[in-house]
């Protein structure tokens, strides 16, 4: 039963997925990190472990990893373009025409990214935020 409510409730939401980007210094991979903590703002005030800051800045990475892979060359520049520009998710792919197919990889990746998330929180993490996403839908 939580875990549909966290569904409907946080499923919306995911479409508007903001993204985070570290800086990275001089010399080193141009790639950001993005930080899948940081991919909600009902995130703000919850307490994470550092073993759960470590899996979500590597479900973040390799989410938007997957996610360019479903691209052609100029899709992947203007969905790279629209990130560092400090577009959120839903932003950076709005700005990208995409078939079909590529819309179903999308949600399905976006999916696998909550529920990855969601099993990596502790059962008071989700009450909490499923509260957050409430008082937010009531607004």
């Amino acid at each position: 039963m939580l875990r549909r409510t966290l569904i409907a409730v946080f499923g919306p939401a995911l479409l508007a997925l903001p993204t985070f980007a570290q800086s990275v210094p001089e010399g080193e991979a141009e790639e950001p990190v993005y930080l899948a903590a940081q991919l909600f703002s009902e995130f703000t005030g919850v307490e994470l472990n550092p073993v759960q800051q470590e899996r979500f800045e590597r479900i973040g990475r390799e989410t938007v990893a997957k996610i360019q892979s479903i691209f052609d060359d100029d899709q992947k520049k203007r969905f790279k373009a629209a990130l560092r520009a400090g577009n959120d998710l839903n932003g950076a792919l709005s700005t990208i025409e995409m078939t079909d197919r590529q819309i179903i990889e999308v949600r399905s990746l976006v999916k696998s990214l909550f529920s990855e998330i969601l099993y990596n929180l502790s059962r008071a993490q989700k009450l909490e935020l499923a509260a957050k996403m409430r008082l937010r839908r009531n607004r």
